[in-house]
């Protein structure tokens, strides 16, 4: 039934969309991909700067620059895709139960079904049908053509000059979430070379900035994510490469690690070097001195530190926190998310509950609308059998990401959906990332499941790769 679905999906639909697409070259279609997730984060800027006040204005334009990306992957060659079973159920498990949650509790939710019911689907049956990289890279070029523009605002506007950042964002975890994510694009880009190229040595850096500006959020949930993920992505990376280990670590993990002992405690230097020239050319140029923009959730980011050096003080407050949280339980740890926890976990049922219920603590006290944690936010939004069936997607769709990685011998960008879903996996403990339109991280999990959600390769061509190798 599901072949005869995505059958005539491509003869109605895909086929007369695809004969209209290849007029139009693969060389323009790889440079909308890069501008369509240039657009996506963009739209995440907004958001979380609080210039969106309503989650339709993020949802409408995430829903039109995906279906860009769907476009640009239609090709002649376009046939059903047989995916994973388990993989398969739990999903559609996931699906169902917001589908009904959407329609008995909650009509709000029904937007964000569409993705995972009807978009998701479909583009994941398009590009199971191309080479991977032709998806990765252009939308790491995306990737990193947002993290120029970040770094432009922040010299621009939003110097280093408290014991933690935030930059234009409200939050600093939506800070170093998108840091996050940045960083697991640069790890990608460095495994997935052939050779040291002027691409990895550009990854490298993207990847020793984005982690300095993580770090200098003070978040801990990046700090130990980045971690995690670059030393595990490592390792798999070695084991796949073993026959050449030594070179590999030579021209792969040191110039990365050079970059990171470079870069993270220098990055604020260029940031604040950087506006103290831009602003003095204004002053002399343009005769009208420019006031840096309060950010309204850390006012006092834009103070100075008397008498102390930005990176001595980024560091002192990132000791003192570690030193704090020695001896503590874990919920003073994690700052109340425990409490947070079982607070929600009381209020889980099978259908989910409606985004605008009010919860209280054991005083009465209203508290926050996000349960820092994806799984329990999952079961409270849309019952407890779609956090059953979301978890047992998670678990394996992560162990056959490491699988293919090793068949593919990291070729075809094949560690992406590693490195991606270690990310996910850990982030998604502490944080709620539940909405790809507003997420970065979320969505470059979902779009690495096109890798993974196919059946596994046959043997005649985990051959054929080897051989190409």
């Amino acid at each position: 039934m599901l072949t005869k679905l995505q059958t005539k999906l491509i003869q109605w639909i895909l086929e007369p969309l695809y004969r209209v697409k290849k007029h139009i070259p693969e060389s323009v279609w790889r440079a909308v991909i890069s501008f369509a997730t240039f657009g996506i984060i963009l739209i995440q800027f907004l958001n979380a700067t609080g210039k969106l006040t309503r989650y339709l204005y993020a949802y409408i334009p995430f829903c039109l620059f995906l279906g860009l990306i769907i476009l640009a992957g239609l090709s002649d060659r376009m046939k059903p895709v047989s995916f994973s079973p388990v993989l398969l159920v739990s999903w559609g498990g996931v699906t169902v139960c917001m589908l009904i949650s959407g329609i008995l509790v909650d009509s709000n939710v029904l937007a964000d079904t569409l993705l995972w019911l009807v978009a998701f689907p479909v583009f994941f049956l398009v590009w199971g049908n191309r080479s991977f990289s032709d998806l990765i890279k252009p939308i790491i070029n995306g990737i990193y053509l947002s993290f120029a523009l970040f770094f432009l605002i922040s010299i621009r506007s939003y110097p280093l000059n408290g014991t933690y950042y935030y930059s234009f964002f409200m939050n600093l975890n939506g800070l170093a979430m998108y840091m996050t994510a940045v960083s697991v694009a640069a790890i990608t880009d460095i495994f997935s070379q052939e050779k040291f190229s002027a691409r990895m040595l550009l990854a490298d850096v993207i990847l020793g900035a984005s982690a300095a500006v993580a770090y200098y959020s003070a978040s801990r949930a990046s700090q130990v994510v980045l971690l995690i993920s670059g030393c595990v992505g490592a390792v798999v990376f070695l084991i796949a490469k073993k026959e050449t280990m030594g070179k590999k670590v030579l021209c792969y993990l040191l110039p990365a690690v050079l970059s990171l002992a470079i870069l993270v405690p220098n990055t604020a230097v260029v940031i604040n070097g950087a506006n103290k020239a831009v602003v003095k050319f204004e002053k002399t140029w343009i005769k009208e001195e420019q006031k840096t923009p309060e950010n309204p959730a850390n006012p006092g980011n834009n103070q100075q530190i008397a008498d102390k050096n930005t990176w001595e003080a980024i560091q002192s407050y990132n000791e003192e926190r570690r030193k704090q949280g020695e001896g503590q339980d874990f919920d003073a740890f994690s700052t109340g998310r425990l409490d947070l926890w079982k607070t929600y976990l009381k209020e889980v049922g099978l259908l989910g509950n409606p985004a605008s219920k009010v919860l209280t603590d054991a005083n009465g006290k209203e508290i926050q609308k996000s349960a820092h944690n994806t799984l329990i936010q999952m079961a409270y939004e849309f019952g407890i059998l779609a956090a059953v069936c979301f978890l047992i997607f998670n678990v394996v769709s992560g162990l056959k990401a490491v699988r293919l990685a090793y068949q593919k011998r990291l070729m075809d960008y094949s560690i992406f959906p590693v490195v991606v879903a270690l990310a996910y996996g850990a982030y998604y403990l502490v944080e709620k990332i539940l909405y790809p339109a507003t997420s970065l991280l979320l969505l470059l999990y979902l779009v690495s499941q096109t890798a993974v959600f196919p059946k596994e390769m046959d043997s005649k061509a985990i051959e054929d790769m080897k051989a190409k190798q």
